[in-house]
């Protein structure tokens, strides 16, 4: 069902489920959508994520590699809560305490 809400709300070609990840808490669906239109060679791709309390799909934010070392080096366990911080970051001439970062803008 939330497929199929999120295929009559975007532009796409063809909406895809890519798969599961398990979490602790709360599991994600990942879909993939695909616009086949005025594209040479490769499809354009737009993923979206929803989590199993909800199947309320949504655009996953862009990659930001900035974080890469961190992200890479957490050992922990996926718990599935998009509002968990990972970490901390500092803002640019602060001293003391750190802003957190949501899960969600590190993962996709």
């Amino acid at each position: 069902m939330g497929l199929s809400q999120l295929n009559a709300t975007i532009d796409c070609d063809e909406l895809c489920f890519w798969g599961k990840i398990n979490g602790l808490k709360n599991d994600y669906y990942i879909a993939v959508g695909l616009k086949f239109v005025d594209m040479y060679e490769f499809p354009t791709k737009t993923f979206f994520w929803a989590l199993s309390t909800t199947f309320e799909f949504k655009e996953m934010p862009s990659l930001n590699t900035q974080h890469c070392d961190k992200i890479n080096a957490d050992t922990s366990y996926f718990l599935g809560e998009p509002t968990k911080t990972i970490f901390s970051v500092k803002k640019e001439g602060e001293e003391g305490e750190e802003e957190p970062k949501a899960e969600d803008e590190e993962e996709e």
